[in-house]
């Protein structure tokens, strides 16, 4: 019973694809925040002090007006040095408690507490990601400090100077609480980072399979993000305890704007293959070449200044590809809708995460996670739009697969057809040939001025030319036909042809003086050949056919003219087109492949020909180069 609830779960799901997504998108970003587990906060009151110069001593700040505080201290990128001043609460003095402190990319943050041995003295401890993580007192990715109240009511200071965004938290907890959050906290950054890593799997598997080059810049991506989330989380320190005193901090730094260069890149390359206007996509360039400047900046030293211009461009970026992918044209896989919905989608959830950073809205206990939620809906929206598009490339490939085993069934079978055609071709000229000699030497003993040998000649002739033509077709067909090019006088193949035409009367020759062309004798005279035979035949009776020459700069040209017969004028469209025969043309004998093969061999040889009717006279223009 299960399996088949299940099985009708899929069912109803995968019939209703945009449901089933908006569905799985629901539960993952549910997923993506991590639970709060409440323990009891020692500290009761918050209050901030901003530093402009940063020179202020503690003697100074503890005799200054701060102001009110909120849980969460969010003022963005600044030069400006923060003074926070926490009241803690206990009931048991005496007992260390933890003051917990996130994000844990912060540069430094610095404790001051009273010296119990020396009253109107200040004892100083600091913390952050620009220090190794053995000399942390927290031996946790998290940072903070240990701390053993000596009054129901103490109070601390903390000073926070970073190049990154002034986000901090800070809770007082007991020591087993403490524990207990990182803990939990440490269990949903390995789901988070397992699910990515099986993300950069993926796309190594699918670009290996598909070789899709959206795929391969998002493998890319993928790759770097898993650096930039560990980095995030806390774990450079832990991994490379014996690194030199900030530089794991400047490898945050780097990796912060190198992921919005990166993933600039990657959506450039998603976003051109839906065709977006060439307009919007230079201002996405402009931004991935801002962010390139970007990086060269934090090379310089001014890592503050590049992380915040790099925080804008990010923001402003968002916007630009939004309006690239409403604007986008071609309907790529899976879909222009799919598109709009995922670049929507991430912008909203690029918006939320992006502004506390920036100091513009209050911060939330969400906040401190925002960057690495963002990531996760951001990933798994590109997941699902990457796997949606495999899935239709790998649905089209298969029946353009299937369409090209159909074409090349139909061209083996086509192939056949031919083969036969021509072995029966073959057979029927070459039989043909022996009772055609034989009624010729039949026909030989008659009077010459036999009508019955006249016609008998003239039907020899008509069925010599069809087979000819026809074994001239076969040969084109099979591409065995050979150019050889030699001098040729054209003008001296055109008188001959007129002499034997078997109507010289009839041709009125304008022949010009031609010069030598370059071309082969024998194919040139099959083509002189078929479109003099052609206007004999099927001209009207007793008609003049026009026969001029003129010379051109790239060769020479040869116009047969005549009046259109009974057979009447033929389709432009088919006229050089193998086998057709106007309705009229059936009168006469003839294969439909005299005009075919003059059209074929022409080309083969260089040139070009032409049908026109003008003023009821069918004319072909020959071109043949030099």
């Amino acid at each position: 019973m299960c399996k088949l609830s299940a099985h009708l779960l899929a069912r109803w799901l995968y019939n209703r694809p945009m449901r089933r997504f908006f569905l799985l998108f629901i539960f993952l970003c549910g997923c993506a925040i991590p639970p709060v587990v409440w323990g009891e906060d020692f500290i009761v009151a918050r209050a901030v002090l901003e530093d402009r110069a940063g020179t202020l001593s503690i003697a100074e700040v503890a005799q200054a007006e701060f102001a009110p505080g909120a849980a969460i201290l969010a003022r963005g990128y600044t030069d400006s040095a923060h003074w926070i001043r926490l009241r803690v609460h206990t009931s048991h003095p005496g007992k260390v408690i933890e003051l917990r402190i996130r994000p844990t990319f912060l540069d430094e943050v610095q404790l001051y507490e009273a010296d119990p041995a020396s009253p109107g003295h200040w004892l100083s401890r600091s913390t952050g990601d620009t220090q190794s993580f053995n000399q942390r007192q927290r031996a946790a990715v998290t940072l903070g400090f240990e701390v053993k109240p000596m009054a129901e009511d103490s109070t601390y200071y903390l000073r926070l100077k970073t190049t990154s965004s002034s986000l901090l938290y800070v809770e007082a907890l007991s020591l087993r609480e403490a524990e207990n959050k990182d803990l939990q906290l440490f269990f949903w950054q390995a789901i988070y980072l397992v699910f990515m890593l099986w993300l950069l799997f993926w796309a190594a598997n699918d670009f290996a399979a598909n070789r899709d080059p959206a795929v391969g810049v998002f493998l890319i991506f993928q790759a770097i993000y898993l650096v930039y989330a560990i980095a995030l989380m806390g774990y450079l320190p832990v991994i490379f305890t014996q690194a030199a005193p900030g530089t794991l901090d400047k490898l945050t730094s780097f990796l912060v704007c190198g992921i919005v260069l990166v993933g600039l890149w990657f959506h450039r390359a998603l976003l051109a293959l839906f065709a977006p206007p060439r307009r919007v996509l230079r201002v996405l360039d402009v931004q991935i070449a801002v962010a390139c400047l970007l990086v060269m900046l934090l090379v310089f030293g001014q890592a503050r200044l590049a992380l915040q211009l790099n925080s804008l461009n990010a923001l402003l970026a968002a916007p630009t590809l939004l309006v690239l992918a409403w604007l986008a044209r071609r309907p790529a896989p899976p879909g222009l809708f799919m598109l709009r919905m995922v670049h929507t989608l991430q912008s909203l959830s690029f918006l939320f995460s992006m502004l506390p950073l920036l100091g513009l809205v209050d911060a939330t206990e969400w906040s401190l996670h925002a960057t690495l939620i963002h990531g996760f809906i951001s990933a798994m929206l590109i997941f699902i739009l990457l796997q949606l598009r495999s899935r239709t490339i790998a649905k089209q490939a298969a029946q353009s697969a299937l369409a090209l085993e159909r074409t090349r069934k139909q061209l083996e079978i086509e192939h056949e057809q031919v083969e036969i055609r021509t072995g029966m071709l073959a057979m029927l000229t070459h039989e043909l040939k022996t009772p055609m000699s034989i009624i010729r030497m039949s026909i030989g003993s008659l009077d010459a001025e036999d009508p019955v040998k006249c016609r008998s000649e003239t039907a020899l002739e008509d069925m010599q030319q069809i087979v000819d033509r026809c074994q001239l077709a076969d040969q084109l067909e099979q591409k065995q036909m050979v150019v050889r090019n030699v001098h040729c006088d054209p003008a001296e193949l055109l008188a001959e042809l007129i002499r034997t035409s078997g109507a010289p009367q009839r041709i009125h020759n304008e022949l010009a003086g031609l010069p030598l062309v370059r071309t082969d004798p024998q194919l040139l005279h099959i083509v002189l050949h078929n479109l003099i035979s052609n206007a004999l035949k099927y001209g009207a009776t007793d008609s003049p056919i026009k026969l001029r020459t003129s010379v051109l700069e790239s060769g020479v040209e040869i116009i047969v003219s005549n009046a259109a017969g009974v057979a009447g004028l033929p389709d432009p469209d088919r006229v050089f087109t193998r086998y057709y025969r106007s309705p009229g043309a059936h009168r006469k004998t003839g294969s439909g492949q005299g005009l075919y093969l003059a059209h074929s061999i022409t080309t083969l040889l260089g040139g070009s020909i032409r049908y026109d009717v003008i003023q009821n006279q069918v004319t072909f223009t020959l071109c043949i180069p030099r």
